[in-house]
């Protein structure tokens, strides 16, 4: 019972900040690729588009990913590798990435 209660308490849910606006989900799992996303290694992953805002006036929001790896071997690697990397979407719009551990980390 003790092990199934440390496993349950294991923070392996992430959520990626400031990418660009304008990436698709697609573009997103095409950059992390297989050796991160694949189905292996990760138990969920959530995406939400960023906007440019056509009024000056608002800022823009930027997209955000919520992934849940499977161990937190693969959620260290990803980190090392991403954590800090620029990036950049069809319209030239480059942000760097923040990667932090959910707040929340069951997974709906």
């Amino acid at each position: 019972k003790e092990e199934k209660q440390q496993e349950s308490e294991l923070r392996t849910k992430v959520v990626i900040r400031h990418l660009p606006p304008l990436t698709e989900e697609e573009d997103f799992v095409n950059l992390v690729g297989d050796e991160f996303l694949g189905i292996d290694n990760v138990e969920g992953l959530y995406f939400v588009k960023g906007k440019i805002h056509k009024s000056r006036s608002t800022p823009t929001t930027y997209g955000r990913a919520y992934v849940r790896f499977k161990s937190v071997e693969t959620l260290i690697k990803f980190r090392r590798k991403f954590s800090g990397m620029s990036l950049k979407d069809s319209k030239d719009n480059e942000s760097t990435i923040q990667i932090e551990f959910a707040p929340y980390q069951k997974f709906a």
